[in-house]
């Protein structure tokens, strides 16, 4: 699992402060300033409002993030180191999230929101994508279950009507299960 993966950027429609709901707390980068160092804790993730980042593995450059785009997901799925550093490139400008006040976030949205995250977040952690699976995969009754949960309304809600800083995260997180998930067989 990485820190940020190109294939799953979401796709942001225009933002302006206003758009967020409930105060985030919000930090500036220089150029050249360091925001995270691979291999530390990862403790926040981060939405940028104005500026670039370069994400680095082993030192060499392997995604550019721009404005609306979220980095850092992997504070999501609990004691994780970070898997790259990312460094600012130009003056830039982050809103940023743990994942105790993500959860306090989504709470808001009911209980069936909560739980459809929870059940998500649990998926990620104990599932390898599909890709690194290998051989034929046979879809267990947890896939069949998170297929028909990136369906219902409660994920729904959250990404029609929250701000741009949580849609853009439960999308990437929406990658990630897909990319866990066995192809649809033929007579699917």
């Amino acid at each position: 699992m990485t820190d940020t993966c190109a294939q799953f950027h979401p796709t942001a429609a225009f933002f302006e402060k206003e758009d967020m709901s409930g105060p985030y707390e919000e930090i500036a980068f220089v150029p050249g300033e360091t925001i995270f160092q691979q291999g530390e804790e990862a403790v926040f993730a981060y939405f940028i409002r104005k500026g670039r980042v370069a994400i680095l593995k082993n030192g060499h450059s392997v995604a550019t993030m721009t404005e609306l785009m979220v980095f850092g997901e992997s504070v999501l799925f609990g004691n994780m180191r970070r898997l790259a550093t990312a460094c600012a490139l130009v003056p830039t400008e982050c809103a940023f999230i743990s994942a105790s006040q993500l959860m306090v976030r989504l709470a808001a949205f009911g209980p069936a929101t909560t739980d459809a995250m929870g059940q998500i977040l649990t998926y990620i952690r104990s599932t390898l994508p599909a890709r690194l699976r290998g051989g034929d995969i046979v879809e267990r009754p947890i896939d069949r279950r998170m297929r028909t949960l990136l369906d219902e309304d409660a994920l729904k809600a959250v990404l029609t009507s929250a701000d741009p800083f949580l849609r853009a995260l439960l999308d990437i997180l929406r990658g990630y299960v897909r990319a866990r998930l066995p192809p649809l067989g033929p007579d699917a």
